[in-house]
């Protein structure tokens, strides 16, 4: 394609067919992306807001049940209930925070897919493809997934026919035409 003012703009249908498979992807990604967030949060909150004496009692019973070899095998500082508590308790705390960022930028991808598919707003869908490729802020961005789909997109994106027909402005549907109403003069 070449640079010069004359030629015609970016083939929309062509382009949209191209952009069309890395959107779907965007948003599957971001769906599930944001249901294991939600599943993180909703247990996070729900095991801290267990009362204490009764999470030991549950890790007391679990760990009498372990087998001595296993619990060998711990560090010292995990070898107790209370020790392994008070290891985990702040973990679980700061995924509160991280699940809520997780579930934001799940649904920042998913709205970028639905976007990107209407080449609308193509900054929010380079946006969208950034966050779904961030891993600890993206499940799937921890086994790889997340950033195959994130570098596809970007790569769909950053493509200069796809920027021309996001730049290019939509056809616009024809006005209705009803009745005119006067207002009170």
């Amino acid at each position: 394609m070449s640079n010069d003012l004359t030629s015609p703009g970016p083939d929309r249908s062509a382009v949209r067919e191209r952009v069309q498979l890395p959107a779907v992807f965007l948003m599957i990604g971001g769906g599930l992306n944001l249901l294991a967030a939600l599943l993180v949060l909703v247990s996070s909150v729900q095991t801290l807001k267990t009362p204490e004496d009764e999470l030991l009692r549950e890790l007391r019973a679990y760990f009498a049940q372990m087998p001595q070899e296993r619990r060998q095998a711990l560090p010292p500082e995990l070898a107790t209930p209370e020790g392994f508590w008070n290891f985990f308790k702040p973990i679980l705390q700061a995924s509160v925070p991280g699940g809520a960022v997780a579930a934001l930028l799940a649904v920042l991808s998913v709205l970028a897919g639905v976007r990107m598919q209407q080449l609308r707003s193509r900054g929010l869908a380079i946006a969208g493809a950034v966050a779904i490729s961030i891993p600890c802020l993206s499940p799937l961005g921890c086994c790889l997934m997340g950033e195959a789909i994130g570098v596809w997109c970007l790569v769909v994106l950053l493509s200069r026919d796809v920027g021309a027909a996001f730049d290019e402005t939509p056809p616009s549907p024809p006005e209705q035409q009803g009745p005119v109403r006067a207002g009170p003069n």
